[in-house]
């Protein structure tokens, strides 16, 4: 076989392949980012122990409401939008090799009752793909770095659905934390990486997290 002809040498593992260095630009699955056609998903590496690394999407790839209900549970666990990542998402996005990489997860429901408290954890569910809480935001991302964009698709899906997505493209994008005491229960993240609270109804971006096994 000529030199020019040798097929590039495949990473054994996911830690070959940059996954297990924090802040790490990654891509893992396919969904439509720039049209219905899937694409390879952009992630950030925002944890990660040697043995497993927490990704964080780099986009809002969906347009959803948390749920549809406005008196609904609240915890994240029981929300549609948990049953869409874990459902539709997870089925399509990922091969059945990719899942078998994708560890089931122990999550924690956080709430925040006002803004100088700390969160209060009132529950936890193994999930293979979540939402991140605000305090993991807060964690992962400096203050600076959590704004995040649309992709086209979700830009396009939001617009059909007769949403204003700002010209400057920036995602609105839910968090898992939730405030008992607002009449706006859900916490979801602003233009230019502000916190804000807002209705279950409302719809804004999507930015799943996985964690995956790096051996």
């Amino acid at each position: 076989m000529g030199l020019f002809n040798r097929k590039p040498k495949q990473p054994k593992s996911l830690a070959d392949a940059g996954f297990g260095i924090r802040g790490n630009a990654v891509h893992f699955g396919r969904f439509p980012i720039t049209s219905m056609k899937p694409e390879p998903i952009p992630w950030i590496v925002v944890e990660t122990d040697g043995e497993s690394s927490t990704l964080l999407s780099v986009h809002g790839l969906y347009h959803a409401q948390f749920s549809d209900d406005p008196w609904c549970k609240r915890e994240f666990s029981n929300s549609p939008i948990s049953g869409w990542l874990n459902g539709t998402f997870y089925e399509t996005a990922f091969t059945a090799g990719e899942r078998e990489k994708l560890l089931s997860t122990k999550i924690y429901e956080e709430a925040q009752e006002d803004e100088d408290d700390e969160p209060r954890i009132t529950g936890s569910a193994y999930k293979d793909v979540w939402l991140p809480s605000r305090s993991e935001i807060e964690k992962w991302l400096a203050s600076g770095n959590r704004t995040a964009y649309n992709t086209p698709f979700a830009e396009a899906q939001a617009k059909a659905l007769g949403e204003d997505t700002f010209t400057s493209h920036e995602c609105l994008y839910w968090t898992r934390t939730f405030n008992h005491r607002a009449l706006n229960p859900m916490i979801y993240f602003y233009m230019f990486g502000d916190a804000r609270h807002g209705s279950p109804l409302d719809k804004h971006g999507v930015r799943p997290v996985i964690r995956v096994d790096l051996t």
